[in-house]
């Protein structure tokens, strides 16, 4: 694949620097393919904005992952992401489409979706969405199986809010369920 006037596997950084999109272009990242949106992207100054709070989200989940506890997981990672300016994270399921607004940018992570073609949705269970969150702040669940139980648990997107701490989980029927969490101190991690 080319994009400008490279091949796939060089460094994009220069690519993004160089030219102003509308739209929507490719950044390669660590753990995966990020994209990163912008309405309408006129001068470099506002690529390299976009490009720096990928990065800055790439840095705060590498930390996260790898300073975090065993149990309890999520508050730190909360707070890592908090420190790199996401303000808010929209997921969406089971497209496991995740969206972070940050005071730097806009960045969208597309993992593997949790279910191929055409599906009936789970009915939104309070019960299973609690015993998902319980099992996953033990410890006792990857964040893929976290994911999986929440949509068998007719979760269609939660919403988390780093300025207030709180996590609202959605059903396809209207309901909701939010979720307080504590603050947690991060050292050793700037931007």
């Amino acid at each position: 694949m080319r994009i400008g006037n490279r091949t796939e596997g060089e460094d994009d950084s220069h690519c993004i620097e160089k030219y102003a999109f509308k739209g929507v272009f490719h950044v390669s990242g660590g753990s995966g393919m990020w994209y990163v949106l912008q309405n309408e992207v006129s001068q470099s100054a506002k690529i390299l904005s976009m490009k720096n709070a990928q990065e800055k989200l790439q840095a705060a989940m590498s930390y996260a992952m790898a300073h975090r506890p065993p149990v309890g997981g999520f508050p730190f990672l909360a707070a890592c992401l908090r420190q790199a300016g996401v303000q808010k994270n929209i997921w969406t399921l089971p497209g496991a489409q995740s969206i972070y607004m940050m005071q730097d940018g806009v960045v969208v992570n597309q993992m593997t979706p949790l279910v191929l073609g055409m599906q009936d949705v789970p009915p939104f269970s309070e019960e299973a969405l609690m015993a998902a969150l319980r099992t996953d702040q033990a410890g006792q669940s990857t964040f893929p199986e976290f994911l999986m139980a929440s949509w068998k648990a007719g979760v269609i997107g939660y919403e988390v809010d780093f300025i207030a701490r709180t996590v609202v989980y959605y059903g396809a029927q209207g309901e909701a369920y939010t979720e307080s969490y504590g603050a947690v101190a991060v050292a050793d991690l700037t931007f």
